[in-house]
């Protein structure tokens, strides 16, 4: 069967729900995707988390009340890449999310911003 059968569900957690973490952070250093669920692609090298175009990477299970991320994009030869967060109903396609975007743009020598 080929990928157009593929199915990813995210049950929800019944009982009282987990208190919001005060930190976290991913650097990949460790070689392990651990946490992360990749949407159309990627993969992990030289300690960098490398998604194909139109690609996302989230972290499902990570609730936080406040929010400062640091981060290093590189932006391929066009389009924009960004960061995506508070986000729900995540699936495959590139804006297929309830959430917030801040990104990049080069070519238009943009910042973009969206929810």
């Amino acid at each position: 069967f080929g990928s157009q059968m593929l199915r990813v569900t995210d049950f929800p957690i019944l009982g009282e729900p987990e208190a919001a973490l005060q930190q976290w952070q991913s650097d990949f250093a460790s070689d392990s995707l651990e946490h992360w669920l990749i949407y159309r692609g990627g993969y992990l090298r030289d300690s960098q988390l490398n998604l194909v175009k139109g690609a996302k990477a989230v972290v499902p299970v990570t609730k936080l009340q406040d929010l400062s991320i640091e981060t290093t994009l590189r932006v391929g030869d066009s389009g924009d890449a960004g960061v995506i967060f508070r986000v729900a109903d995540v699936s495959i396609g590139i804006d297929h999310y309830k959430g917030y975007y801040v990104g990049i743009d080069p070519g238009a020598k943009a910042v973009v911003v969206g929810k």
